[in-house]
């Protein structure tokens, strides 16, 4: 019962510190409001919080001016995305212990990237961060671990798993929820421009020649490689 009790104001503070972070963003950058937000995204300590609901508080905080000069983004939500692109060589892997809660850890960050990629300013913020979604990529072909370049690939693949409907079809359809009719009578896709904007991210991000370099100097026979 008193776990049950501690886990409730847990989780009852982080719904506080979102509220103060977005009505008094002045006090919560001073008493390190922001970046505590962050570190509770990727803690598994909060099994049983909505962890989707501190990310997507983050964008909405990240896309409001009035509060995201109090955001310190290139250094904040590096704490998201270092996790798998701090080189750490590659000859040894971290005793089962430690890379059990790095793996926990990891998950939780590629749930929180990919919610935060699931939104328009989302994208367009962490593609315009050179800690974003831009590190990432470049960390593909850095000397990391192989299981982080497969939990980045794993990353990237979410981030396109999403529903295509291509516009200009029956409007009718089953898919017809996602459609806007134009003026012309044609009807364009919100997903389809979606996918079009995380195309231009990844290759303003040097996915492309990352990809290619990856899969051009990879070990025959590497998990990357299946």
């Amino acid at each position: 019962m008193r776990n049950e009790e501690e886990c409730q104001l847990r989780f009852n503070a982080i719904d506080l510190l979102i509220l103060m972070c977005s009505k008094a963003p002045r006090t919560a950058a001073q008493v390190g409001g922001f970046k505590q937000l962050i570190e509770s995204v990727i803690d598994p300590s909060l099994d049983g919080y909505r962890y989707d609901r501190i990310s997507h508080a983050l964008m909405l905080l990240i896309n409001d001016p009035r509060i995201r000069i109090f955001f310190r983004p290139v250094v904040d939500l590096n704490r998201i995305f270092s996790l798998f692109t701090r080189p750490d060589g590659v000859n040894k892997d971290p005793h089962s212990a430690l890379l059990e809660k790095i793996q926990q850890q990891m998950k939780l960050a590629h749930n929180a990237i990919v919610n935060m990629m699931r939104s328009w300013q989302g994208v367009i913020y962490l593609t315009s961060s050179p800690l974003g979604l831009k590190s990432l990529v470049e960390a593909l072909n850095q000397p990391i671990r192989e299981y982080k370049k497969i939990a980045i690939m794993d990353i990237f693949i979410e981030i396109f798993n999403v529903p295509i409907f291509i516009g200009g079809s029956d409007a009718t359809s089953s898919s017809g929820g996602y459609m806007l009719t134009g003026g012309n009578g044609k009807s364009d896709n919100l997903l389809n421009n979606y996918v079009a904007l995380l195309l231009q991210a990844f290759y303003f991000s040097g996915a492309y020649d990352a990809l290619t370099r990856l899969g051009t100097t990879t070990e025959e026979g590497s998990h990357l490689n299946i």
